[in-house]
């Protein structure tokens, strides 16, 4: 399990420099060695650690930040997703901040369209998602932060008062 952690820490340490810092290759193998590491803390049950949940929630965030979660979520089988969220609403996870940090995470990755074609129509998702947002407190005000937090450099609103116009950051 150590050299899981090992690993993990590993491939976080490549996330700060976000996908201009990568070649392509270099986040293809990023991407897959993430889904076995996945896939593995998922069969182990070791979110429950708090090494194990820190990483997942940093790598989490910096997949965002870095611009690789598109790649991440095109990337992403529709079955393990489920599976994690599932693990994710589990009583087998232990509720806390990092736990929650994750699954708003994890929430935060349904907004890719090409995601969402993917699993158009399969009303199993609809219960799981409920079951998330339940256990995380995820509400309108978490979701326009993780906005305001990825898209710092974009306007949020525009008020167009007749000739002009007001942009708010």
């Amino acid at each position: 399990m150590n050299q899981s952690l090992s690993l993990l820490k590993e491939l976080n340490e490549k996330l700060p420099g976000g996908k201009a810092s990568l070649e392509q290759n270099e986040i293809d193998d990023l991407l897959n060695k993430l889904m076995i590491e996945l896939n593995n803390d998922i069969k182990n049950n070791t979110l429950n650690q708090p090494e194990f949940s820190e990483v997942w929630q940093s790598i989490l965030n910096g997949l965002t930040a870095g611009g690789i979660s598109e790649d991440f979520m095109s990337n992403m089988d529709k079955d393990m997703f489920f599976e994690f969220g599932n693990y994710l609403a589990s009583d087998s996870v232990s509720s806390n901040d990092k736990i929650t940090a994750i699954i708003h995470s994890y929430l935060n990755f349904f907004r890719y369209s090409f995601f969402l074609q993917k699993i158009y129509n399969e009303r199993r998702w609809d219960n799981l998602i409920k079951l998330l947002i339940d256990k995380s407190s995820y509400t309108f005000d978490v979701m326009f932060n993780q906005r305001v937090e990825q898209y710092k450099k974009k306007n949020l609103f525009r008020i167009i008062k007749g000739g002009q116009t007001i942009d708010y950051s």
